[in-house]
Order: C-alpha cells, then sequence, then structure tokens
C-alpha cells in the first residue's frame, strides 16, 4: 500500500487498511504480511496500531537506486 504524501497524517491510511483488513477476514484469509524498507517509520507505526507485527528481515528483497536492500516483513493473523 502506498500513500501519497498529501494524503498522509489524515487518516486515510487507517481507512484503506481497515478496508483491506475487513473482507480478507470475511472471506476466511488467515493472515496478511507486508514488506517494507527499515526506514520507513510512519508506515511500520501505521501497521502496528493495526496489529500487524515484526517477523523478521527480507535480506537484499528491495532494488533501490541500484542496490539490493533489506525489507522488514510484519504480519497479521487476522
Amino acid at each position: 500500500m502506498y500513500m501519497e504524501r498529501a494524503w498522509r497524517g489524515t487518516g486515510a491510511g487507517s481507512a484503506l487498511l481497515r478496508a483491506l483488513i475487513a473482507p480478507a477476514t470475511q472471506l476466511g484469509y488467515h493472515k496478511m504480511v507486508r514488506s517494507a524498507f527499515p526506514w520507513n517509520a510512519l508506515a511500520m507505526a501505521l501497521y502496528e496500531k493495526h496489529g500487524f507485527r515484526t517477523v523478521g528481515i527480507s535480506k537484499e528483497m528491495g532494488l533501490l537506486d541500484g542496490q539490493w536492500r533489506d525489507t522488514i516483513i510484519m504480519e497479521k493473523i487476522l
């Protein structure tokens, strides 16, 4: 999920995340997983607020500016 800068801090991210979690739960999905660069503290705080927890690091998962970067893996049991 990506939030345009103008919408950050408005509650739109929480609303969108709730709109994703609710139907996934109703459809019987067991888990949601997300991956992000570790310096994205705002996103990590948003996901933690909605019950996600950090479960690990995926080494060299994302290519950014020509370099492979680690990502933080977070999950939520639904």
